[in-house]
């Protein structure tokens, strides 16, 4: 076992790029910067008045921007520097009747939704078998399908193997180009493939060569930039061991770090994970403890006040998510960096996790603002009684305990639509259902002294 040559400050060099980069470029970071060095961002369009998603490298260079939102073959491209087919090779193979749903191509094969088993029915009994069935399969960029037969999941090619279900016994495996199969336990995030590192069907943490790593693995996480995993395995919860594993498959450890959690081996974790360099455990007797990679205890929420409320339905929250976490103390609630340093200079009476740049706090007087990781305003929200807060593809939506009732705004704060009854989205779609016709879509500004709590209208 190689020594521990991996710190917390890498991790925290990049957040510091991040957070330097949104200021002097006026961005919003969506994630941290991939093993490409690259990231999804979100910045004022120049032909617009509203934030669209870009794609930005180490340097702080633009290498792309949409007009709303990347599409799953724009993000492939110029996030992921996986090559795609010329947009008429896509047109032409959509055209195929064998098949539809194609996915973006990594390593020159595509997933794909396999339909020439249903071609000799009528079109309303095809969309209905269609509705209901699940067949998977893969072709290479002349929409040849690879594999004779379809299988219930397929995942995107890692370049050695393609992660699938099977068909005929419902399990889990990665097949070679050679057909040769390996037998696995579904990961937590498939996205950890492309190391070559999985859980199999015993539970053991292997790699693609099927050797073995560890007895019972019970977690396997990889930092954003894949650099670095943090593993943690063992049949018994009170002898549970650690590890770092990086992308070159050699294995580190740090005594402070191990002897750190083993401290906490009596007590029953149930939940631990690994961000911004950071592990986050809840552990049910003692609440929520942050420890950064050199072992230090960064901090530790008290079970009574890490428990779920009506306002905070799990003690996730209080996990690190783009460099801070949310913790509270006997005063409210304040955000920690990864130094254990707090961001505000008061505490709120309610916070929540920080996604896509921004995050959602309340501060005593019960009004509710949008802050940026520098902890400061951006706007003030003109909601009461927020109970659940979701970020996606650079929408806010907040989830008002009246009726349930949700209200959507951008990242800039500006409201979308009040009082909408539902809303859908996928990766690079958002839509949203209301009665209203008309959506004040970009609101209004306001001035504010929002920690002394005074409010000028």
């Amino acid at each position: 076992m190689n020594s521990y040559s991996y710190s917390t400050q890498r991790e925290i060099d990049l957040i510091e790029l991040e957070l330097s980069l949104e200021k002097d470029l006026d961005i919003l970071f969506e994630t941290g910067f991939n093993q490409y060095g690259r990231a999804l961002c979100w910045k004022k369009h120049p032909n617009n008045s509203y934030k669209t998603q870009c794609v930005i490298n180490l340097q702080g260079e633009l290498l792309y921007q949409s007009d709303s939102f990347l599409n799953r073959y724009e993000k492939a491209q110029y996030l992921e520097k996986q090559e795609q087919p010329y947009a008429d090779v896509l047109k032409t193979l959509s055209l195929n009747t064998e098949y539809t749903d194609i996915q973006p191509f990594y390593f020159g094969y595509a997933v794909v939704r396999v339909i020439n088993a249903f071609s000799n029915v009528g079109a309303q009994d095809r969309a209905n078998i269609m509705a209901s069935t699940n067949e998977y399969n893969y072709i290479d960029v002349n929409g040849k399908l690879l594999f004779k037969k379809g299988f219930l999941e397929a995942k995107n090619f890692t370049g050695k193997v393609f992660p699938i279900q099977s068909a005929s016994d419902r399990e889990y495996y990665l097949l070679k180009i050679n057909q040769e199969k390996l037998h696995y336990q579904q990961p937590y995030d498939f996205e950890s493939s492309i190391h070559g590192f999985f859980i199999d069907k015993n539970f053991l943490l292997v790699n693609e060569l099927d050797q073995q790593f560890t007895d019972t693995c019970t977690t396997l996480i990889f930092t954003n930039n894949h650099e670095l995993a943090f593993v943690e395995y063992g049949s018994d919860s009170s002898d549970t061991k650690v590890f770092f594993l990086d992308s070159n498959g050699q294995r580190h450890i740090n005594q402070e770090l191990s002897k750190k959690l083993s401290s906490f081996n009596n007590s029953q974790a149930s939940h631990t994970e690994f961000s911004s360099g950071i592990i986050t455990r809840v552990i049910d007797d003692i609440g929520v403890i942050h420890i950064n990679l050199e072992g230090t205890l960064l901090n530790s929420i008290p079970f009574e006040l890490s428990g779920s409320n009506i306002y905070h339905e799990s003690s996730e929250i209080f996990k690190f998510s783009q460099g801070f976490a949310v913790v509270k103390t006997n005063q409210g609630y304040n955000y920690i960096n990864q130094r254990g340093e707090f961001l505000l200079e008061k505490y709120m009476s309610l916070a929540w996790p920080f996604s896509s740049g921004v995050a959602v706090v309340c501060n005593k007087k019960g009004n509710y603002f949008l802050i940026n990781r520098l902890g400061n305003p951006i706007c003030k929200i003109a909601i009461n009684e927020l109970i659940e807060v979701e970020v996606a593809v650079g929408r806010i939506i907040l989830t008002l305990q009246d009726e349930e009732e949700i209200t959507i705004i951008d990242l800039d704060g500006k409201v979308i639509c009040e009082n909408a009854e539902d809303f859908f989205y996928e990766i690079d779609e958002f839509y949203i259902s209301s009665e209203e016709e008309d959506f004040n879509w970009w609101g209004e500004e306001e001035d504010f002294d929002w920690l002394d709590e005074e409010i000028e209208d």
